[in-house]
C-alpha cells in the first residue's frame, strides 16, 4: 500500500519565474517616486480632539470637585443616589417596579 497524504500532486511542476522585481517609476527630474501615506481622523476623534482643547472650564470643575472631596463634602447620599439611578436607566433597570 502506498500512502500519499492528503492532496498530494503527482509528478513534478513546472517552475514559473515571476519576471524579477522592478525599480520605481522614474518622476520628472529623474528622482523616483514613493508611496505617501495618508491619514483620516474620523469625527469621533476630531470630536475628542475639540474637547481637549477647551480645558479652562473642565478645570476649574476638577478643581471644584477636588476641593469637596478633601473636604469631606463631596459625597452626599443624594449624589449617590442619582448616580445609582442614571446607572440603572442607562442599563434598562427599574428598581421601582420590584
Amino acid at each position: 500500500m502506498d500512502v500519499k497524504g492528503v492532496g498530494s500532486t503527482f509528478g513534478t511542476a513546472p517552475v514559473r519565474t515571476t519576471g524579477g522585481v522592478s525599480a520605481p517609476k522614474q518622476a520628472t527630474g529623474g528622482k523616483p517616486v514613493s508611496p505617501t501615506d495618508e491619514l483620516e481622523i474620523s469625527s469621533a476623534g476630531k470630536m475628542l480632539d475639540q474637547l481637549s482643547q477647551t480645558t479652562d472650564v473642565r478645570q476649574e470643575r476638577i478643581s471644584a470637585i477636588k476641593a469637596a472631596i478633601e473636604n469631606g463634602t463631596y459625597d452626599t447620599d443624594a449624589k449617590l443616589e442619582a448616580a445609582l439611578s442614571r446607572m440603572f436607566d442607562s442599563l434598562g433597570l427599574d428598581l421601582d417596579s420590584e
